[in-house]
């Protein structure tokens, strides 16, 4: 029996980490790859990435050495939807298609945002970043760990700012499955996904807010699982 590989793509200032309240089932139905950028987790002594070119390049790698004769799909979290379509995207035009792009926690490219948050005081980014929510309040009362995080996510949120206003010129030949949480800024833009797979989008919007997804797990399952590409729907 064929099995799927997965690639999972975190949000900013993720890693590989991010995702172990899934590993345990994904594995269970095939290969699965947590991927993180430079500069955290695993890889805390490379260099940040800084420029979207970048961050898509690095992706693109990781998983190109890692997808065999097999089927593989992508999910990514925020930032990783993002950088999640154009790597499918790059797969796709050398001849490696996934199955589907599984987003969440972001409309898409070409929504233009206020999040230019990488350049603001630090007072006022940690107050931009602690309103997201997903990091514990104890993250927010170390300095040390301020500290570390704050070039880290300085660099993704860079990365997401240069990104989100820019908008494709070519379609992916790969269905899209996309979800957000009904508190999430541009939850009613979801279905800006459509206008960039010639492949069919399906939405979902859940109860909750940009991390709705750990509310969400066992639905987050079925769904990197069983992805439901079709029509859109609610």
């Amino acid at each position: 029996m064929t099995t799927t590989t997965i690639f999972l793509l975190p949000y900013a200032g993720g890693s590989c980490a991010s995702f172990n309240f899934l590993i345990t089932e994904l594995k269970k139905a095939g290969r699965v790859f947590p991927l993180e950028l430079p500069g955290r987790g695993k890889r805390v002594v490379e260099k940040l990435c800084t420029t979207p070119a970048e961050a898509i390049d690095d992706y693109y790698r990781q998983i190109e050495e890692q997808i065999n004769e097999g089927p593989f799909l992508i999910y990514g979290h925020s930032l990783g939807a993002l950088l999640g379509f154009y790597v499918a995207q790059r797969l796709t035009e050398n001849g490696k298609t996934p199955t589907a792009l599984i987003v969440s926690g972001n409309a898409g490219p070409g929504t233009i945002t206020d999040r230019d948050w990488h350049s603001l005081p630090s007072d006022q980014f940690f107050a931009q970043v602690k309103a997201l929510g997903g990091m514990p309040p104890a993250f927010f009362s170390s300095q040390e760990l301020l500290d570390f995080f704050e070039p880290i996510l300085r660099a993704d949120f860079r990365i997401s700012s240069e990104l989100l206003p820019v908008v494709p010129e070519q379609k992916v030949n790969v269905p899209i499955y996309a979800m957000m949480g009904a508190d999430e800024d541009r939850s009613d833009e979801l279905n800006n996904w459509g206008k960039f797979t010639s492949s069919g989008l399906s939405t979902r919007i859940f109860p909750g807010g940009h991390f709705f997804i750990h509310q969400a797990k066992d639905q987050l399952l079925e769904a990197i699982l069983r992805p439901p590409i079709g029509p859109a729907a609610e």
